[in-house]
């Protein structure tokens, strides 16, 4: 059986993940990130059991945008699928201004024990952590909690962003595809979609800004002032733009050739 694969977070993986699985000869996974569930421990095994497979898929589709940072596991999935990955490229001053501001809050409300190192959150324990996760989630609120132990070092973001850039995503993406579409996020065509997966098109995409993360966004831009991600985000961008465009500059050269990102480029340089 065939596996599709999707690329990178913050591009639009939730939106394609949802709407090829409407497809009738595409079978999705019950929930969009296998990635993320405690079944991985037991992989392969059990891994199938996240499909409903039925006897006419052609293909099933995971949506787990982080498989590619993660060669031992995709590895795997390539021992027993032909893989196809779809792969689209977003602007990366878009996508990582948008994947950091993602994962400080997810870090911060999430109760989890490892944090990135720009993020010291001191729960009294991780139980006392994922319960508050639970309430925040139930109640769509932001806690006290959060401000007493929520700590935003900025000056150390700038060691985060080499793992949200492309270049090795696409390395081991290739490495681990029998087949991979490559393309720019701001371009995307599903007609060309369909056609690489060899399957007849259906209608009802509405675009990558129909991506359902708008109670996300109200809750990142109503977080208390002691903890505005935005504000934390964007001064960390102002303090670092020289240093970010050199990152992102010396990824994208990187990748010139297998797709036309000349005004990236020339963004970096401006």
């Amino acid at each position: 059986m065939k596996l599709i694969l999707l690329g990178q977070p913050r591009t639009g993986t939730h939106t394609l993940w949802k709407f090829l699985s409407s497809h009738k000869d595409i079978t999705g996974s019950r929930v969009k990130e296998t990635i993320y569930s405690g079944k991985w421990k037991y992989f392969p095994k059990n891994y199938l059991e996240w499909f409903d497979i039925k006897k006419y898929s052609k293909y099933l589709i995971d949506g787990s945008p982080n498989m590619y940072m993660h060669p031992n596991v995709i590895e795997k999935l390539h021992n027993i699928f032909y893989i196809k990955t779809i792969y689209h490229i977003r602007n990366p001053f878009d996508r990582i201004y948008s994947t950091i501001k993602q994962t400080i809050f997810t870090f911060a409300c999430g109760g989890y024990s490892i944090f990135p190192s720009f993020i010291k959150c001191s729960y009294a324990s991780e139980e006392e952590g994922r319960k508050h996760k639970d309430d925040l989630w139930s109640y769509g609120i932001i806690s006290n909690w959060i401000k007493e132990r929520l700590i935003i070092d900025r000056h150390k973001i700038i060691d985060f962003i080499p793992n949200l850039l492309d270049s090795d995503k696409i390395s081991n993406a290739s490495k681990y595809s029998d087949e991979i579409y490559l393309d720019r996020f701001d371009k995307l065509d599903m007609e060309k979609i369909f056609n690489f997966l060899d399957l007849e098109s259906i209608k009802g995409f509405k675009g990558l800004d129909t991506l359902p993360q708008k109670n996300m966004q109200d809750i990142w831009y109503n977080l208390p002032p002691e903890i505005n991600v935005k504000r934390e985000v964007d001064l960390f961008w102002e303090e670092n733009r020289e240093k970010i465009n050199q990152i992102i500059l010396d990824d994208l050269k990187k990748i010139r050739h297998l797709i036309d990102i000349e005004d990236w480029i020339n963004e970096c340089k401006t």
